[in-house]
């Protein structure tokens, strides 16, 4: 009799969990067996790398070879079409920022892209300050580094990072020298770039005399400006309207005050104060 009563209770609770248990595994069973999978970190590199080249910007530039069994994952499939952008950059830069902390090749650099993407810009830098001095030279990465340095306004940072560069790649980049101008300007040393790019400045060809008068006109030396504005004017090749558009251009660039005891030049005026580079010149 209790038996009976027993088997009454239990019997249909036992087939309940049964049922619970299998539409348990149904459901998340998948995704529990896979999570127990241990895969490889350059899987998982190579996965965030591909689908950070699909999303477009700077990493869509690095050339790696994504196998097969990566892009039509279902890891791979999910992030790729799942709706929120914000989302999957996030997953990526989250997954990224794990391997930088392991150690894994290329992952800092990437792990770079997805911050960028995010509007994470100085976290973005850091790491690829960090890349860039860890790896074989590539001018890519150098002209990226300085633009989010430039960005973020560290411009101490942007004169050091233009210097290593120059260093690892003496030949004249445009790119570089148009940084390490801005940087020298932004920190209150406006003759020294325009020193600067007079003597480095060729590949620039016209342009060279139009950035070094902009630097010597916040500098206080208008009519050192006037004469490079004039040579400028006078180069072959310089058509009075690009040089004009570029002149312009120049003159509404912020360039912060110099000291105090300076006479400031016309169109050399700025109410930001920034902080002074120690550093050399390059």
């Amino acid at each position: 009799m209790i038996l009976a009563r027993t088997k009454r209770f239990w019997l249909p609770g036992l087939g309940l969990a049964v049922c619970l248990t299998a539409g348990g595994l149904l459901l998340f069973g998948p995704h529990l067996f896979s999570s127990g999978r241990k895969e490889a970190p350059e899987d998982r590199l190579l996965r965030a790398a591909y689908l950070l080249q699909r999303l477009g910007g700077p990493a869509a530039e690095e050339k790696l070879e994504i196998p097969r069994r990566i892009r039509i994952a279902d890891s791979t499939e999910s992030l790729r079409n799942h709706p929120d952008v914000v989302f999957v950059l996030r997953t990526l830069a989250q997954d990224l920022s794990l391997l930088t902390a392991d150690g894994v090749e290329r992952a800092p650099l990437f792990e770079a892209y997805a911050r960028i993407s995010l509007g994470e810009t100085a976290k973005a830098g850091r790491l690829l300050a960090r890349y860039v001095a860890e790896n074989p030279y590539d001018q890519r990465h150098y002209a990226l580094l300085c633009a989010l340095l430039e960005q973020t306004g560290d411009f101490p940072a942007l004169l050091l990072i233009a210097g290593e560069w120059r260093e690892r790649d003496p030949v004249c980049r445009e790119e570089r020298l148009i940084f390490t101008w801005v940087a020298l300007c932004q920190t209150r040393r406006p003759a020294e770039a325009g020193d600067l790019i007079l003597r480095q400045g060729a590949c620039l060809g016209w342009r060279r005399d139009l950035y070094a008068a902009r630097a010597f006109l916040a500098a206080g030396a208008p009519e050192k400006a006037a004469e490079l504005k004039a040579r400028a004017e006078d180069s072959p090749g310089a058509r009075p309207e690009a040089v004009e558009i570029l002149w312009q251009s120049l003159l509404r660039m912020d360039l912060p005050l110099r000291k105090k005891n300076e006479q400031r030049g016309p169109n050399g005026i700025n109410q930001r104060f920034l902080k002074f580079a120690s550093g050399p010149a390059f």
